[in-house]
């Protein structure tokens, strides 16, 4: 009687856990965000007086994406899903990310997936990414400004710094907090008017070069409400974010 009440338990054991790490949803979080190059997006709004994001009330946990989870070796959720970087071979916004490269008004800034378990509200963690965007612009007009001897040697990366969080509750729902710093405007200043001119625009002569902080964007959108499987668009004057995360079975799941 002793033996079948321990085989009893021990089954009982192995099945709750197993029904523990069956119960917990994963999902691949995968987003592109983009550019609106027109000049009229940006002068829409006064970007400078908006460009820190709101503060949180108590330090939440972040994630550098592309670096291991720190996971305690006991836990029941899945080692290679916890927010785990995933190839452009997994990536699916792929036709979408073709249409946004012809456009000729629009350019991608960051296309990113992961895999990720669905976490309450209290337990979610922010991804955080940066990456730095090519400077091609940047130097070439760098070299036309030291050719004409208004300026040395001076570059700037623009580059996005960004977290986004997504939190399942009876929905999912997403935060994002992105940080664009794009080209710095650089004017010149004539001393005879002191109008400002553009440096595309001016004429060269008795001018001298003003270069400004780097234009900042801010997109910070809380509680963004999102259905599994659709494709969502988070919206915004000079920025836009395509948005898609979809339920992920472990193979063993799926059969």
């Amino acid at each position: 009687m002793l033996r079948q009440l321990c085989i009893f338990f021990f089954i009982s054991l192995v099945s709750f856990s197993v029904s523990a790490e069956d119960d917990i949803r994963y999902y691949d979080v995968e987003f592109i965000l983009f550019e609106n190059t027109n000049a009229q997006y940006r002068q829409s709004e006064d970007w400078q007086t908006r460009r820190r994001p709101i503060e949180t009330e108590q330090e939440e946990p972040v994630h550098e994406l592309g670096q291991p989870y720190a996971m305690d070796p006991k836990s029941s959720y899945d080692r290679d899903a916890m927010f785990t970087l995933l190839p452009k071979s997994q990536q699916r916004l792929t036709e979408e990310a073709k249409l946004i490269e012809k456009s000729p008004n629009r350019r991608i800034l960051v296309h990113l997936a992961w895999r990720q378990p669905g976490l309450p509200k209290e337990k979610a963690v922010w991804v955080h990414f940066k990456k730095i965007l090519g400077n091609t612009g940047a130097k070439e007009r760098n070299k036309h400004m030291t050719a004409t001897g208004l300026s040395g040697e001076h570059e700037f990366s623009p580059y996005v710094d960004g977290k986004v969080k997504v939190m399942l509750a009876r929905y999912l729902h997403v935060d994002t907090d992105i940080l664009y710093f794009a080209h710095p405007s650089t004017d010149a200043v004539t001393e005879t008017t002191g109008e400002i001119e553009t440096l595309d625009e001016q004429v060269y002569g008795d001018v001298q070069p003003v270069t400004k902080e780097p234009n900042v964007f801010l997109m910070n959108q809380l509680r963004r409400r999102i259905r599994s499987k659709e494709l969502h668009y988070l919206d915004h004057p000079v920025m836009g974010m395509l948005l898609l995360i979809t339920p992920y079975e472990k193979p063993e799941q799926a059969n």
